[in-house]
This record gives C-alpha cells, structure tokens and sequence, in this order.
C-alpha cells in the first residue's frame, strides 16, 4: 500500500503546484490591462505588487520547513491554503493601490507555505528512489499551470469581469488545496529511518568563501530578473499592440507547456553533460525568444506568437533542473538544502524586481524597447558568469 500511496502523494502534490503557479504567476499578467483600464493605474503600479508577493515569500521560505518540524505539515498547509485562496477572494473587493499590495502580501505568504518547501520536503521522503523522476513531474505541475490555468481565466476575465474572476480563482484554490493537504498529503512513510550515509560538501559559510558561489548568486539574480520580466510583460505587450486577451492567454498556455517540456528535458539532459553548459543552452532559447518577441508587430502571424512561446517556455523550463543539480555539483549534498536556498532566493528577488523596472521603462518610453534590451543585456551577462564557475568544490 505504501508503494502505491507514493503516487497518490504526487498527484496531490502536482495538483497543488498547478494551482500555485497557475493562478498566482501565469495568470499575473492577463489582468493588468483591465485593472490599469477600470482603477486608472500606472502599470509599474500594479507589477509593484508582484514585488510584495515575491518579497514576502522570500522573508517566509526560511522559516517554513523549521515551521513544519514544529506544528506539522497539514497545519502549515492549511494556513497557508486559507491565505493563499483568500487572497483572490479579497482581491476582486479592491479599490486602491494599497489594499492591492497588502492582499498579494498575504498571496505570497500562502504561496511560501504550500509552494516548494513543503512540496519539495515531501517528495525527498517518500520518494528515496526514481527522485529524480519524481522532481521533474512535480516540476512540470509549474509549467502546467500556465498550460490549464491560463487560458481558462483568459475566458473568464471578459466574460465575467476580472473581479469575478478573481472570486473564482480564490474559490478553486480553497476546496481543491485544502483536501488534498487535509486527506492525502503525509508527512512521510510510517518506515522513513532517520540517519543518512555520510555527505560531502560545503557548509553555506564556507562556499561563500568561494568565486563559484558569487558568481553563481550574480547568475540567478540576473536570470529571475530577465526571466520573469519577460513572462510578466509579455501579454501586455501582445494586447498593447492589438491582439485579444484570448491570444495573449493562449500564448502564456503555450509558454506552460514548453515549461512543462523543458524541465522533463533539460532534467535528463542534466545527467548527461555539465549542467553550467545546460543552463547556458537554455538562455540562447530564451535569448532568441526576445528577439522575436522585440519583432512581433499587430501583421505577425499567430505561428510567430507560438513560435516564441515555445522557445521562451523551453528555456525557462530549465532554472529547476539546472539549478539544483549545479549547486549539488558544485557544493555537494552535505549542505546543499541551505546552499540551495541562498539561490532560490536569490532567483525569487530577480523574479521581484524584473517585472518592475520593465514595468518602470516602459511607462517612462510608452515602448517596451528599452526594457527588452536591458534584458538582453542580462541574459547575457547571467551566461558569462555561469560558464566561469569552475569544477567540484568538496571539503
């Protein structure tokens, strides 16, 4: 029974991860055109509460597994459910800036204790064998949440009207969450022993004594910083420039299903070559992708659209896989939870910034231009610094 249980963790999991990525991030960027029409917002505005939430999250991500040792994993999943699905229900009440600040607030802190952490704990104790494989279906649940998610709150959005939608989303997110983290979800097998083999690697201490480990930090700011610049940005650009909010959902879609594609991928690809080189194989896709979204005009076809939105969903399918096997690559596997989690981090704060100064350029130039080529810019920089880091570090 415990052999099959495993499985139905997953699902669980899956289901979860899908609904965090697919509702908070994927569908992010389909409602900034009707608020900044109905409030009168300035678009930097409104992507200044995609900071808070990221923020937020980055200060709760360290405490949620010390959280989970302490009250148990069901009620750090339940708190966090209740907030993360209440905050859609309260969003679709908002009328002011500072009210849409606070409500992402309280997204991103559900987000931090039903996202990664927990899921992540989960999947390393019951799953001691295939993890890799059980890494990458738990990963693509992120990709996937564009692919499903998307395009049906694409529908419901004119359909319904964004605060509507929002109501539904919040909804959605409380009666599926909250059972499968109430009923399904264990902290571990009742056979789990304690007690590893011994692990080599650097502390967190020591690898910031090391170039590896800033080169590396430089590497993952600059990459969540042009990564989620572009995700956030991209469907706004796409209705600025007169296509439907059905295409620019369709092509978020598509951008999911190339993430989904891309971790499962670049996951195994990982096994095989460098994952530095991997990583770097990934920011060309990403770097192309730009380039044609820079010369997508209101003429192009919808196979150019799709065209970019498989290559940019490919190459940010990557930051999973890529990440986590060159910090262990790298560090090693005594310390790398910690060392791991000075990245994620680090990823998350890009994450929080890029869509902001995109947002910023853009209202100051009424054209994302300049905002595309300043990410260029950092695509390639990321690249320079990931190729300088050098070998195995072990102590």
């Amino acid at each position: 029974m415990k052999e099959y249980y495993k499985y139905l963790v997953l699902v669980a999991i899956f289901t979860i991860l899908l609904l965090v990525y697919g509702l908070a991030s994927y569908s992010f960027s389909l409602f900034v055109n009707p608020i900044e029409s109905e409030l009168g917002w300035a678009r930097s505005d409104i992507f200044l509460s995609l900071t808070v939430y990221n923020m937020v999250m980055i200060c709760f991500l360290p405490f949620v597994g010390k959280a989970i040792n302490y009250k148990g994993l069901k009620f750090i999943l339940s708190i966090g459910t209740v907030a993360f699905g209440s905050g859609f229900l309260l969003l679709g009440l908002i009328n002011s800036a500072w009210q849409f600040y606070i409500i992402w607030g309280l997204i991103g802190f559900g987000a931090a204790a039903i996202g990664l952490v927990p899921t992540t704990t989960l999947i390393l104790t019951w799953f001691k064998k295939h993890t890799g494989l059980a890494l990458g279906v738990m990963g693509a649940a992120v990709g996937t949440g564009g692919f499903i998610v998307a395009p049906i709150v694409g529908y419901l959005i004119p359909e319904i009207g964004w605060r509507n939608t929002y109501f539904v989303m919040g909804i959605f997110a409380i009666l599926i969450i909250c059972p499968l983290a109430l009923f399904i979800l264990k902290t571990k097998p009742a056979d789990v022993k304690k007690g590893e083999a011994s692990l080599t690697g650097l502390s967190l201490k020591e690898a910031k004594n090391t170039t590896a480990f800033w080169l590396m930090t430089g590497a993952f700011l600059l990459l969540g910083f042009s990564q989620m610049a572009i995700f956030m940005n991209h469907a706004p650009r796409l209705l600025d420039i007169g296509f439907t909010i059905g295409i620019a959902a369709s092509a978020i879609s598509v951008v999911g299903f190339g993430s989904s594609f891309g971790k499962f991928f670049f996951g195994i690809l990982c096994n095989w070559m460098n994952p530095k080189y991997v990583l770097t194989l990934a920011i060309v896709l990403e770097i192309a992708a730009v380039f044609i979204l820079i010369s997508i005009d209101k003429d192009s076809s919808l196979a150019l659209i799709y065209l970019y939105s498989i290559l940019y969903g490919l190459g940010i399918g990557c930051w999973l896989p890529s990440i986590v096997m060159l910090t262990k690559n790298t560090f090693g596997l005594a310390h790398y939870s910690a060392n791991y989690g000075v990245f994620f981090a680090v990823l998350i704060a890009g994450n929080s910034i890029g869509p902001y100064i995109a947002s910023v350029m853009y209202g100051a130039t009424n054209s994302y231009n300049s905002a595309f080529i300043l990410i260029l810019i950092a695509f390639v920089l990321a690249v320079a610094m990931v190729m300088f880091v050098r070998g195995q570090v072990k102590r």
